[in-house]
């Protein structure tokens, strides 16, 4: 432009040049011959047609440049970037309308403004350091997020600048601003924190471990629940291939399940149902799980590429749960089969004892050898009971039916009975007056035994065996040894091996139903005597130090009354007449021997086989007028009438009949409560006539005896 404008305003000067020139050129012509002057005049056409034609080149340049103006000028105002030019003072020389549509002004009004003037207050400072920064060095800078005020809504915006020097009289540094609305930006990438932070807290909080693989099994979510379970760190399993988590022996069943996912027809596969599987944890520990799966394509994860989700469950416990109550399952038809030949064997074990007391009444006394042999007969029974009722309380359970007993003999007889054979022996601590128990002669000597064995076990080189009792009274709550346990009378029994000891993390589970650290072991004994010392309202409790032995501590109640000692002979027995005694038993051989023994005590005996018959035979005796004074009761009659039933109508009967009952199922509750359901009496089988007769005396029905030794 510098040229041109010096031709323009130095026209004059040309002109005279231009005049002179001429004055030149016509001196010149004068001298030139016809033929030149017209060749001249030929070339000054030539000359003009070409300017004419430069002309017009110059004038479709100028529209060009016009339209390029124009299109420049839309660019500029339309394009979706503010953009801006600002001087070294921060005002506005040159603002595009998209500039002014953030600010909500019009154009006249920005231009001389400063920039800042239309940046929050909050966000000023960090405005004018970024200009400080771009006329300190060169280059483009990008600035930090800002807002810009508008009179309706504002704009979150970052500036791109750069600094221009422009060449003028007065060399002027300008700054070039596009301004690019981040608004939308900001808010989708608001909303997709709040999804992601939705979705890390549902992932993290939901109670399954969910782990999430790509196409080649490598991990790359693992939310905190797959962290428990697993117990590894997110940060050290992301990576990793799931195969990490798999024993070598079920990975082959793992690659099996996962061939169909990586099926390209299969888009949107998922288990419906959850397999189980073995997994590990990453201390090597093993478990089995339920796991679904699921194969999703993400978008934006990767073209082509596929994520596997895991949905895992622990089933430990679960499979633990149906292991137990498989082997419960087991157990209970083990009861009702033990139960049901408990109950017949009580049945022959009754026979037995009442047809051998029978016979010993009526051998000759002088007879030494015989009545030795019948008295170790009778001891072979009593045994035998006991481990009929060691069966039954293995198999069923049951409430303890209990009575006044004394500890000395049956902790001496049950601990060496334990131990024999053993290279174990025994220390014994019992004082002389030692109170007696509260409990079922029948179950506490399990308890013994099963804590003597563990014993004997824990010491397979030999060892003591140290066993101390003693009376303790508990009268202040606040010195109980257990909370369940109330204040009063208990005989303490402390059993203090010299065994491996116990660790400290089997300790807890001492008790627990199958719990055993021997191979092969049921895992029962400990169960059963907690459960008895349970049942008998007392406390067990067990120290241990490895290598050193371990103490096992019951707590058991008192009775309060002494036990009577039971006679060494055979009641010597007169034969009158004391009564009709009616006796009901599905077993014949036990309805021959209780009336043949019963005739021998002087009464006058009915038998009958079930509940009906039985209340059949009370009528007709009313009607007849020559009653029962007591009934004899079986409490189970199987397919038919039992004694449960059988006395509900004898008392409508007759309000004042007196019933003892019996059975062969100890663990029956009514055993517990026989006078509840309107018995005087109870006698468990197999049962001593000598019982029967004590028995019968103390409901009212005497029995003559000339002596009782």
């Amino acid at each position: 432009m510098g040229p041109h404008n010096k031709s323009f305003t130095n026209s004059e000067t040309l002109r005279l040049k231009a005049e002179a020139a001429l004055a030149t050129g016509r001196t010149q012509v004068k001298n030139m011959t016809l033929e030149e002057v017209q060749h001249l005049v030929h070339e000054l056409q030539l000359h003009h047609i070409e300017l004419e034609m430069q002309n017009e080149a110059l004038r479709d340049s100028q529209v060009e440049v016009e339209v390029a103006r124009d299109r420049y000028a839309c660019l500029f105002d339309c394009t979706p970037v503010g953009y801006v030019i600002v001087d070294g003072n921060g005002r506005i020389l040159e603002a595009n309308l998209t500039f002014c549509h953030l600010v909500g002004g019009v154009r006249s009004a920005i231009l001389q403004q400063k920039f800042e003037h239309f940046v929050d207050p909050e966000d000023q400072p960090a405005l004018r350091l970024h200009l400080e920064a771009i006329r300190k060095s060169r280059g483009s800078h990008s600035s930090d997020v800002l807002t810009l005020r508008h009179s309706k809504a504002t704009h979150r915006v970052r500036l791109e600048s750069c600094q221009q020097t422009m060449d003028s009289p007065v060399r002027t540094n300008l700054i070039r601003i596009a301004v690019v609305n981040v608004t939308e930006r900001e808010r989708l990438a608001a909303v997709q924190e709040e999804h992601k932070a939705l979705m890390e807290g549902v992932v993290g909080g939901v109670m399954d471990a969910i782990v999430t693989t790509e196409e080649n099994d490598r991990i790359v979510l693992f939310n905190k629940a797959a962290e428990n379970m697993f117990r590894c760190p997110a940060d050290k399993a992301i990576g990793q291939p799931i195969t990490r988590f798999i024993p070598e022996q079920f990975q082959g069943t793992h690659h099996m399940q996962h061939r169909p996912f990586g099926q390209d027809a299969v888009n949107h596969h998922h288990m419906v149902a959850a397999r189980e599987v073995m997994l590990k944890r990453a201390d090597e520990e093993e478990f089995s799980a339920g796991v679904t799966i699921s194969k999703v394509e993400v978008r934006g994860w990767g073209k082509g590429k596929s994520l596997f989700i895991l949905v895992l469950r622990d089933i430990t416990g679960q499979c633990r749960q149906q292991e137990e109550q498989q082997r419960i399952s087991k157990l209970n038809s083990l009861g009702v089969l033990a139960g049901g030949l408990a109950h017949h064997f009580n049945n022959l074990l009754t026979s037995i004892l009442g047809n051998v007391f029978v016979a010993n009444l009526r051998m000759d006394p002088q007879d030494d050898h015989l009545t030795q042999n019948f008295e170790q007969a009778e001891q072979a029974c009593l045994r035998a009971k006991e481990l009929t009722q060691q069966l039954l309380t293995f198999a069923k359970g049951g409430e303890p039916i209990k009575t006044s007993i004394p500890v000395e003999e049956l902790l001496r007889k049950s601990t060496i009975f334990a131990l024999s054979g053993s290279p174990v022996s025994c220390d014994f601590d019992i004082p002389h007056d030692l109170w007696p128990l509260d409990a079922d002669p029948g179950q506490f000597p399990q308890v013994i035994q099963n804590i003597t064995i563990n014993a004997r076990q824990a010491m397979p080189e030999g060892g003591c065996l140290m066993v101390k009792v003693e009376n303790v009274g508990l009268k202040d709550p606040s010195i109980l040894p257990s909370p369940a346990l109330v204040p009063g009378n208990y005989v303490k029994i402390s059993f203090k091996d010299q065994g491996t000891g116990i660790e400290d993390h089997h300790l807890s589970r001492i008790f627990d139903p199958y719990f055993t650290t021997k191979p092969g072991a049921p895992g029962l004994g400990l169960a059963t005597v907690h459960s008895i010392i349970q049942q008998h309202h007392g406390h067990i409790s067990v120290t241990s130090t490895v290598g050193i032995g371990t103490t096992v501590t019951v707590y058991v109640p008192s009775s309060y009354s002494t036990p009577e000692p039971e006679s060494p002979r055979t009641p010597v027995i007169t034969e009158k007449g004391c009564g009709r005694v009616l006796v009901m038993d599905d077993e014949p051989s036990i309805c021959r021997m209780v009336a043949d023994a019963l005739t021998h005590f002087g009464h006058e005996v009915v038998t009958v086989q079930d509940g009906q018959a039985a209340i059949d035979q009370i009528s007709r005796s009313l009607s007849d007028e020559n009653p029962f004074e007591v009934v004899i009761l079986d409490l189970t009659i199987p397919g038919a009438m039992g004694g449960k039933e059988a006395i509900q109508h004898l008392r409508r009967i007759d309000p004042h009949i007196k019933a003892i009952v019996t059975s062969g199922y100890s663990e029956d509750p009514i055993l517990c409560d026989f006078q509840k359901y309107g018995f005087q009496g109870i006698l468990v089988k197999p049962y001593k006539i000598f019982d029967l007769a004590n028995m019968l005396e103390s409901i009212g029905a005497p029995v003559h005896h000339d002596r009782i030794q």
